[in-house]
């Protein structure tokens, strides 16, 4: 360095060459450096936007899947409710075409529901499938009893729906009674002769009432061994608003329904 001083000392001219090439020394390490600086600040930006959209993109997953849960769910919902409204038809008088048809929509309504049962397992929280799975359990419970005992039901209504005056009113009330004593009987132990005692009565009894016939009478007789089912019907239903009650609950939660927006 003392050398390239002194040779400036000595030849003045090769200054202002020295101070020129300086110049323009500088500036390239000046522009080198900005754009190095550039370089830097267009890479952060690229990082910032990349990290903005990742976050809008998350978000919008969020809110789809918040969105396809709350339709799956009620889908489900309306599905179970369906099929058990459907079932409880059957339980009521009706022509035997109506009871076909409706027996047919009882099974279309449970593949429904087992559809949607499907299509929950996959995109809700586990808490939410397994509710889903116990009201499924009490469909089928319900649907089950219907299938079992619906019949003898619709004639045990055609049975209590005589009005007073009518013809076969004396005779219903008659046969009811019969029966309710021939489900008592075989509700006891050791106690054979009575049963059939009991039955006995009950057949004369049904045979009074005309607007019963022969197959609807004989559902009756077998229909009283097993639990009154008027109360059963109230039970299976206590078990079928309880499922859905836990279910309903349990999606609230996971939907965070019960949040209020705060300014």
């Amino acid at each position: 360095m003392d050398k390239v001083i002194e040779f400036i000392k000595a030849e003045p001219e090769a200054a202002t060459v020295f101070a020129a090439l300086l110049a323009i020394v500088g500036g390239f390490l000046g522009s080198l450096a900005s754009g190095w600086v550039q370089a830097l600040g267009g890479k952060a930006q690229a990082s910032a936007a990349v990290e903005a959209a990742r976050i809008s993109a998350e978000a919008q997953r969020i809110a789809s899947l918040h969105t396809d849960r709350r339709k799956e769910i009620a889908a489900f919902i309306y599905e179970a409710r369906h099929a058990v409204n459907t079932g409880n038809r059957l339980f009521s008088p009706i022509s035997p075409t109506e009871v076909s048809a409706l027996q047919t929509a009882v099974q279309a309504a449970y593949r429904a529901l087992t559809v949607k049962q499907a299509e929950l397992e996959i995109i809700a929280p586990v808490e939410v499938v397994e509710r889903a799975s116990d009201l499924v359990g009490a469909v089928e419970d319900f649907l089950r009893m219907v299938s079992m005992r619906g019949a003898a039901s619709r004639a045990f209504e055609s049975l209590t729906q005589v009005r007073p005056g009518d013809s076969d009113h004396a005779a219903s009330h008659q046969a009811y009674s019969a029966l309710d004593a021939l489900r008592t009987a075989y509700g006891e132990e050791d106690a054979e002769q009575q049963q059939r005692d009991r039955r006995t009565e009950a057949e004369t009894a049904l045979r009074e009432v005309s607007s019963l016939d022969s197959s609807q009478a004989l559902l009756l007789l077998d229909d009283a061994r097993l639990p009154a089912l008027v109360p059963l019907h109230h039970q299976m239903m206590g078990a079928f608003s309880s499922a859905l009650r836990g279910l309903v609950i349990s999606s609230r939660l996971v939907l965070r329904a019960n949040d209020t927006q705060q300014d």
